[in-house]
């Protein structure tokens, strides 16, 4: 689950732990079912009605749905972080890639903190890849 839940688990039980417990296990996965997906997050980073980040020659389109693919693929492995860190800027070398469910998330999190309005937006330009933030964009 989360740490939350994990602490409160292991809690001594008392006359309200069963009920605590509950309450946080369905808070916790209540959050995750309506937190961030790899649609949303695609389409954030490369929608033209979004940020708009910069794709080269690639197709608008076509990049949202290789994006999605990525992530998509991600989520269905588990695995560590390793050293994968979006919030540190990726300034050369081997591109970071998205391999496990962990770091689908961790990417997730670092689009919609440096972007999180929906929309044209002043943080988006911190997701270009030129800033090196939340790669691999």
């Amino acid at each position: 689950m989360g740490v939350v839940a994990d602490r409160v688990a292991g809690a001594p039980r008392g006359r309200g732990a069963p009920v605590i417990r509950g309450a946080l296990i369905v808070a916790t996965v209540g959050a995750v079912g309506c937190g961030y997906n790899c649609q949303d997050t695609c389409n954030h980073v490369y929608s033209d009605s979004e940020c708009d980040v910069s794709t080269g020659q690639i197709d608008e389109s076509k990049k949202i749905a290789e994006c999605i693919d990525v992530c998509q693929d991600a989520l269905a492995n588990t695995g560590d972080l390793g050293t994968y860190d979006p919030f540190s800027p990726y300034r050369g070398g081997d591109q970071p890639a998205i391999t496990n469910e962990r770091q689908a998330a961790f990417w997730m999190e670092c689009v919609w903190a440096q972007a999180p309005e929906r929309g044209p937006q002043a943080s988006c330009a911190l997701l270009e890849p030129s800033e090196g933030y939340c790669a691999p964009i």
